[in-house]
């Protein structure tokens, strides 16, 4: 049995806990933390922002994952907003047609409903195929703000900024 995503996207969420910026190697920092729905965390579902350390105030991504308890299906990141990338990408010839071969050179949001209405089982594998754009280009601070809102998660103020004037040794 699958869990519903399309709940667990829908549902009001909190982070249990404040957490901190770590290095997971000489390029990155990642931020993970356990969500709670209605008080109870939730077993497999997460949140992850990745940033990379020498380049601020670009390429931040933020993500729910959920992976089930058995990983069948494996299960992975169920939506994604990217702030600032480096490199943009299409959406091929998928999804709506105003969205199809959109390139994405700016901040987008791989939405859970556009991808969901796509392909359920891609979504429940981690696979995000199509994105839109977030107009205007917004700030760190903006996109937090917006990442709480499309992520549902009432306490988004506790994610702290990334700490790109850290070094790791």
């Amino acid at each position: 049995m699958h869990a519903d995503l399309s709940i667990l996207y829908s549902a009001q969420k909190t982070f249990p806990f404040r957490s901190k910026w770590q290095f997971r190697d000489a390029e990155w920092m990642v931020l993970t933390s356990p969500i709670d729905i209605d008080g109870v965390t939730v077993e497999g579902l997460k949140f992850r922002a990745m940033a990379m350390r020498q380049r601020p105030d670009e390429h931040v991504s933020f993500q729910l994952e959920y992976y089930p308890p058995r990983r069948q299906p494996r299960g992975g990141p169920f939506a994604r907003i990217e702030w600032r990338p480096l490199r943009g990408h299409n959406n091929k010839m998928i999804g709506p047609p105003e969205l199809r071969n959109k390139l994405q050179k700016c901040t987008h949001h791989h939405e859970f409903w556009v991808n969901w209405n796509h392909s359920q089982n891609s979504v429940r594998k981690g696979a995000l195929d199509i994105s839109v754009p977030i107009e205007p280009e917004p700030s760190y601070d903006q996109i937090v703000a917006f990442v709480g809102k499309e992520f549902r998660i009432s306490n988004i103020d506790w994610l702290p900024s990334p700490d790109w004037s850290a070094t790791m040794f």
